[in-house]
């Protein structure tokens, strides 16, 4: 294989070793990290949890610490400050590597790598497989950009669009291929948020429960401006915050959500809505990345109508259930045209079981714009 080919193929690699890393790493970003030298691999390393051992120090370990002359294939530019463990680019120089391939530049850092990296003699090259390493840390590029944690509204409903009868009943809609689907969704996120509504009517556990859990269970958050939500929801406990009004936070009912163990914070509320913008907030100041949204319809909405969502993913039930009161996957007042909805572009098919699965991310506002000027 030629240069290009063969940086490729190891980043790939780094990529993959990343994934590993699933939701344990926040509020760091996954991290995979491949030592290679004379085409033989030394060592390889992933960033296995927050407060451990980054990528490339486990690569290192793996190898037996005598990498003299490798080239480091990392799916993240090695970082340069220090933190809970040393810098990596630091690292890297000590170890003896003479090259380093990294995909994504890291816009958390102060100080480049690449300067201090070539600074010490050290070849650097970076962009290989630039997208395919931004997807697997999209959740962290966000919030370190400023924008906040990313946003994924998971939703399961009939093909006219309805997630239980007029009833309330919705056990079971989707298949139980759909239903492991989501449980893996969940795996994947750092918090599972719904309304005090769904609490209500529906009671989950909002937890992980697949035979190959994850190895930290996400914080199941509530939102819940009126305190309504029952301290004995199976949601709530140990592991489980509830974001209340600030008038609710002081209460003897949210004094007993944290005798059972549930965590108690007050948000500003907007004509007795919390926005999702407060919510975001308070969530990152938690490390959170990620947050999976399972509604109810009003909360959903909240999240779509301030432009918070930043993905979809959506299982169709081929069933047909009806009603004009029954609950949808988005509520709220609605927008007043297709032209102010929100627009999903790089649409993703395919079966889940029975049912149809859409996955889709929302168009940038840019895009948005531009398709409305080509529609006129």
């Amino acid at each position: 294989m030629n240069r290009e080919k063969t940086d490729k193929y190891y980043i790939k690699r780094a990529i993959e070793l990343g994934r590993k890393g699933a939701n344990m790493t926040s509020p760091n970003p996954r991290v995979g990290c491949v030592l290679v030298k004379s085409s033989r691999v030394l060592g390889e390393g992933f960033h296995r949890r927050f407060g451990g051992a980054h990528a490339e120090a486990e690569a290192i370990r793996q190898a037996g610490d005598d990498v003299s002359g490798s080239t480091a294939y990392i799916s993240l530019e090695p970082c340069t400050h220090h933190g809970k463990t040393p810098p990596c680019a630091e690292l890297l120089m000590k170890s003896g590597v003479s090259r380093v391939v990294f995909a994504v530049e890291d816009p958390g850092l102060e100080t480049p790598a690449r300067g201090v990296l070539e600074k010490a003699g050290i070849s650097v090259t970076s962009g290989v497989c630039d997208e395919e390493a931004r997807e697997l840390i999209r959740d962290y590029l966000k919030v370190a950009s400023g924008e906040g944690p990313l946003i994924t509204l998971k939703a399961a409903s009939t093909l006219d669009g309805k997630t239980a009868a007029f009833t309330g009943k919705s056990r079971w809609i989707s298949s139980r291929s759909s239903r492991e689907s989501a449980m893996r969704l969940r795996g994947t996120h750092d918090a599972i948020l719904v309304g005090a509504k769904t609490v209500t009517a529906d009671n989950p556990r909002l937890t992980y429960r697949l035979e190959d859990p994850p190895a930290k269970q996400p914080l199941r958050v509530i939102i819940d401006g009126a305190l309504s939500t029952d301290p004995a929801a199976r949601a709530a406990g140990e592991g489980s915050l509830l974001i209340t009004s600030g008038k609710m936070a002081g209460t003897a009912k949210a004094e007993e959500f944290r005798r059972l163990g549930s965590k108690v914070v007050a948000a500003e509320t907007f004509g007795g809505v919390i926005p999702a913008a407060e919510i975001l907030g308070i969530l990152q100041g938690r490390g959170v990345l990620s947050v999976l949204v399972e509604g109810g319809g009003e909360t959903v909405w909240e999240f779509v109508r301030q432009g918070k969502i930043d993905r979809v993913v959506f299982f169709y039930a081929p069933l047909i259930l009806g009603g004009s009161g029954a609950p949808t996957p988005c509520g709220g007042k609605g927008f007043s045209s297709p032209a102010e909805g929100l627009n999903l572009e790089n649409l993703r098919v395919s079966h889940s079981g029975r049912d149809i699965l859409v996955e889709a991310d929302v168009a940038a506002l840019e895009k948005r714009e531009e398709e409305e000027c080509l529609q006129v």
